[in-house]
């Protein structure tokens, strides 16, 4: 009976070929080229070396001069580098080292030799540290290494303020200091940060640097700066004489008067931790605590509570503070509360603010170019449909254009330097969308959502705004819709895992967090996170304390 025996040896086969080329190279058997480099002359076969570089393979089979040349001469690579990528083309063996990196990543990426690229890259990448990460960045962008420089680049971001203590920063060219500074990802304690690591870097050499000033001031998020701090620095003041469009800079930031392609007015540094205030756990319950998520442990932790317990109330984050406006304030009476009170993350403690136009509990608040917009709501005697704008920096409120309609347990979002007031009560439960456009300052109705919405919460992510849970004015919901700004319409979307009023919701690297709220049963103190790229949704660690009609940013 005939037998068929079929064996796959083409491991052997190509460690024995392999074997065999570099046996003969090494004597010099059947060699075609020999690369000159440093003075050396390097035999190999030209085969070997186009079967792994396409920049050897297009030299020796393309219509080039070298295509028939025995010797090929480089003036631009190490000899040591060259060594190294010979031998690896025979054998597949490498040893990536302190030393030799930084002259074979010139030659592998002239080569185009990818696994030799890959290899330094994962080399570098294990050596990086806080005291070496700028070199190895500007040594990966000068040679087009992308994945590295964008993972040196985020190392950057995350550890700027213990680099910007080293001298190494200020050596850098100023292109390599200008794409620092203009990232929004920056991780500093605030603008003032950013703004000493300039004057710094000018300050090395006055005389050569003073030149680039208007470019570094415009990475400079000037609106996050107080007129004061501006005015106290002598250097850049001693400076700005001598250049007239840094002085236009600095004096429009100080008048407070800068252009809406200057005012750079969003803070740097996503969000990380989520942060849940006040709210209600109980008909008669009123909360004053403060407890934040730390989404990398999946735990909340409790912080200095408010100076006063305070429901239905509203939260923003400006300035990478936390505003907590109005709501209905349960000492020493029940009251509709205009006040407003800030959280400082840095310093755990709570002061007092500058009290809006108006008192009002149950309204929506939303933060655009770096300003407070709070809408609607009900001041004690009435539904509102009016607006009010609070601007940090002036500490000052000022009246803005009323909605078309009053609203009340609505929600409100910002997008493309619009505001949406969404939903609501006022005086029947509604489905309806207005906008407010800030150039135009004119309001505008939008087509309504698929269902009339109360007490529920509103996200933006990537141009659209999901709006989830909340009740209908007959049920409780679990349900979620988004809004696509650019095709104007509405489509449900995967519905939470359970049905809840009175939430708080945000955005943290990209993933939908709803908090707390009431379930028509009980008040919850769970999470749901959901995921808008697989569309899925999972329960996370619930909060300290349950609650409801409260505030919830992501800071």
């Amino acid at each position: 009976m005939a037998s068929k025996s079929t064996t796959n040896l083409s491991s052997l086969h190509s460690v024995g070929v392999l074997c065999n080329l570099d046996d003969l190279r090494k004597h010099e058997n059947l060699c075609d080229v020999s690369l000159c480099v440093g003075g050396c002359q390097l035999s190999a076969h030209k085969v070997v070396l186009s079967a792994c570089s396409p920049y050897f393979k297009a030299m020796f089979t393309q219509d080039m001069a070298e295509k028939n040349q025995s010797y090929v001469t480089f003036h631009c690579v190490n000899v040591d580098a060259m060594e190294m990528i010979i031998d690896f083309a025979y054998t597949g063996k490498l040893q990536v080292t302190a030393s030799n990196v930084q002259s074979l990543v010139p030659a592998a990426c002239l080569f185009q030799m990818h696994l030799i690229i890959d290899e330094c890259c994962q080399f570098l990448e294990s050596q990086l540290h806080v005291n070496n990460c700028i070199g190895i960045w500007r040594f990966a962008y000068d040679y087009g290494l992308i994945e590295l420089t964008q993972v040196l680049f985020k190392f950057i971001n995350q550890n700027f303020e213990e680099i910007s203590k080293l001298d190494e920063i200020h050596d850098l060219p100023v292109k390599y200091l200008i794409k620092i500074l203009s990232s929004d990802d920056l991780n500093v304690s605030s603008e003032e940060s950013v703004f000493q690591i300039l004057e710094s870097w000018i300050m090395w050499d006055v005389e050569a640097r003073k030149i680039n000033l208007p470019r570094l001031l415009k990475c400079v998020r000037l609106s996050l700066l107080s007129a004061t701090y501006l005015r106290r620095s002598s250097l850049l003041n001693s400076l700005i004489s001598y250049n007239s469009l840094a002085w236009d800079i600095m004096h429009s930031s100080v008048q407070g008067e800068l252009t809406l392609d200057q005012q750079h007015v969003r803070p740097r540094c996503a969000p990380k931790l989520l942060c849940a205030v006040g709210g209600k756990n109980g008909l008669f319950a009123t909360l004053s605590s403060l407890e934040i998520y730390l989404p990398a442990k999946n735990e909340w932790k409790s912080m200095a509570a408010l100076p006063q317990p305070r429901y239905e109330c509203s939260a923003v984050v400006a300035d990478r503070k936390l505003y907590v406006l109005g709501g209905i304030v349960c000492e020493p009476y029940k009251q509709h509360s205009n006040t407003v009170v800030v959280w400082d993350p840095d310093k755990n403690n709570w002061i007092k603010s500058v009290g809006m136009l108006k008192s009002r509990s149950s309204f929506a608040s939303v933060v655009l170019k770096g300003e407070i917009y709070v809408l609607g709501g009900y001041d004690g005697e009435s539904y509102l449909k009016h607006v009010e704008k609070f601007s940090p920096r002036k500490s000052t409120w000022e009246r803005v254009t009323d909605m078309k309609q009053t609203r009340i347990c609505f929600s409100a979002a910002a997008l493309h330097d619009c505001i949406y007031a969404i939903g609501g009560y006022g005086p029947a439960h509604q489905d309806s969308v207005e906008m407010y456009n800030t150039t135009t300052m004119h309001w505008q109705m939008l087509k309504p959502m698929l269902n009339k919405r109360i007490n529920f919460g509103v996200t933006v992510y990537q141009d659209s705004i999901y709006v989830m849970g909340g009740h209908s004015g007959t049920a409780h919901l679990r349900s979620m819709e988004k809004y696509d700004t650019e095709k104007e319409e509405w489509e449900l979307c995967n519905s939470m895992r359970r049905p809840r009023t009175g939430i708080g919701t945000a955005v943290i690297d990209g993933k939908f967090y709803v908090v707390g709220g009431h379930s028509g049963h009980e008040y919850l103190n769970d999470v749901e996170c959901y995921d808008p790229g697989d569309k899925t949704w999972e329960r996370c660690s619930g909060m300290n304390s349950a609650r409801c009609a409260f505030g919830l940013v992501a800071l």
